[in-house]
Order: structure tokens, then sequence, then C-alpha cells
């Protein structure tokens, strides 16, 4: 496996002029523009360490208000109509003590499919119970304790490392932990002062990407995991995605731009043009940089493995 510095350069031209898309302040999803840090910095918390594989063994989908909403979007708009209704859910007191019955009441109207409740109940429960323990059951004494570090050491930790005491963020590839801090940036609560270790929040639409556009180059033993004749190892997951995460910094660099703006946009990719069953490569704005001008491992699917990580 490695990374195929040709594609790398022609996708850094091509999303070089590329800003921010994921708005933390949409109101549909997210806390309004007036809440305490707080309560931000919580909500985040505990909906980013719930935020994986929603739409494994059924369709994670359902209309509300004449919208159509699936996977995460979905699941922050349920949670968000929560929020509204208890704004006291989303504390540590409340997640430490969460039920099935009341997790299914707010994440599983009639009619939808989620998978997993019970990890997710479990995965909510633990961060609750360790911010009442290690941080007066305050996400913001957590955020402190990071002091606007990604990064740090024994003696000065970062929030990537603080985050590892958590079982839904302890993925080696810090898949949510990324996507929990691009989300508290967005919001101003947390400004890293090292951007430098800024990285994507790496996913099944950003490991799709990066096979298919042969910015990663697999030997031909990894085809039936592209195939999905077998779903890969947890060893083989977790080194698809480091290399897809230390590919993608590759490019954001090249094009100099945060990773987490390159993240908001290849998430989106993923999801509605480069999908997993019939992508779109006539659609799709990086057609050009992609090896064999979109044609390139099309018919590849991400090698899939059962996990919480993402």
């Amino acid at each position: 496996m490695r990374i195929d510095s040709d594609v790398a350069e022609k996708l850094a031209e091509v999303v070089s002029d590329l800003k921010p898309t994921m708005n933390a302040f949409d109101e549909r999803f997210f806390p309004g523009k007036g809440e305490e840090e707080e309560i931000v910095a919580s909500y985040f918390l505990f909906m980013t360490a719930i935020d994986h594989r929603t739409r494994i063994r059924g369709s994670y989908e359902m209309e509300i208000g004449g919208e159509v909403l699936f996977g995460s979007d979905l699941l922050f708009r349920l949670a968000r109509l929560k929020h509204e209704a208890d704004p006291e859910f989303f504390t540590a007191k409340r997640m430490a003590s969460l039920t099935l019955k009341e997790f299914r009441e707010v994440f599983i109207p009639d009619g939808v499919n989620l998978w997993d409740p019970e990890v997710r109940v479990a995965l909510l429960r633990d961060v609750g119970s360790k911010l009442l323990i290690l941080y007066d059951g305050k996400a913001y004494n957590l955020l402190e304790r990071a002091g606007d570090r990604i990064r740090g050491n024994p003696m000065e930790p970062g929030l990537s490392e603080l985050l590892k005491s958590f079982i839904a963020y302890s993925d080696p590839v810090e898949k949510k932990s990324f996507l929990l801090m691009k989300f508290l940036k967005r919001r101003g609560i947390f400004s890293p002062k090292d951007e430098e270790n800024e990285e994507v929040a790496v996913d099944n639409h950003l490991m799709r990407i990066a096979i298919r556009t042969g910015l990663l180059r697999l030997e031909k033993s990894w085809f039936p995991l592209l195939r999905n004749e077998r779903s890969s190892t947890l060893e083989e997951d977790i080194a698809l995605r480091i290399m897809t995460r230390a590919a993608l910094k590759v490019v954001a660099e090249k094009a100099q731009i945060s990773p987490f703006t390159l993240d908001d946009f290849l998430w989106s990719l993923g999801r509605l043009v480069c999908k997993v069953d019939k992508p779109e490569c006539g659609e799709c704005s990086i057609r050009n940089a992609c090896l064999g001008g979109g044609s390139w491992f099309g018919w590849a699917r991400e090698p899939f493995n059962e996990n919480w990580y993402y």
C-alpha cells in the first residue's frame, strides 16, 4: 500500500480553493448561537460519541418537517429536537444513567432502524460517568485541561490524549476525536495552538474516495476486501485508515488548506456522489483528478469491519 504522489498533486490543485462548508451553528442539528459554552461542549461530546455507522442493517432515514434526513443528519436532528424540549438531557448526570428505553425514545422513532443501540447507550454512559469522575461533570473542564492543544505530552496532554479515556474515543485513528475537534473549533470554544496537528476524521466515505481515486494504491491482495468478499480484520481496517489519513494530510498540505476543510468536502462528496453502490462519476467535481478520469476502481467498496470507531 502506498500514496500516489501524482494523484495527491492533482487532488490538491482541485481542492485548493475550498472553504469550510459544515456549519456548526446550524440550529436544525446543533445548539443555537446564544447557548452557554458548557451546554454546547457537552452536546458535541456526547453526540459525536455515537456518530458512527447509522445505515448498517437497515436504512436510518425519515422525514421531519417536510425534509428527508438520513444517517448522521437524522441522528443530530433528533438530538436537537430532544435538546430543545429537554435542555438538561445531554449532561453528564443524565447520560451516566441513560437507559436503553430513553435512548430509543429519542433516536429510534417508530419505523426507523438504528444499528447497535445497546452499544451507543454504553458509550454514552461511559462518557457521562467518566466526565463526572474526572472533570466534575463538565465538558468545559475537559477542554480547559487540554489547554487548546490537539496533542501534548504526559505533563500537558492535548485533547487527543485526554479523549482516549472514553471508550467512544479510543479509535487508534481518532475519527471521532477529530470530528469533535472540528465541531468545537467551528464553534469557537476550542482554538488549537498546534493547527499543524489537525487531521481528517477518517470514515468509510473518505476511505472509499482515497481508494477509488487511486490516491491509495493497493496491491492485488487487497482486492477481495474491496469486493467485500470478506470483512476486514481490525488490524487491516486500522492500517487502511491510517494510510488514508496520511494521504489526505499530504493533499491538504499541498493545497494549503486545513484538513478539517478537506474533511467537510470529502465527507459530503462520499455521501452524495461517490456512493457505495452507484458512484456518479459524471457529477463528480474531482473527476479529472481521479486516476482513470473517474473510472479507476469505480467498482471498489471500502472494506467493512464491525466496530463503533466510525
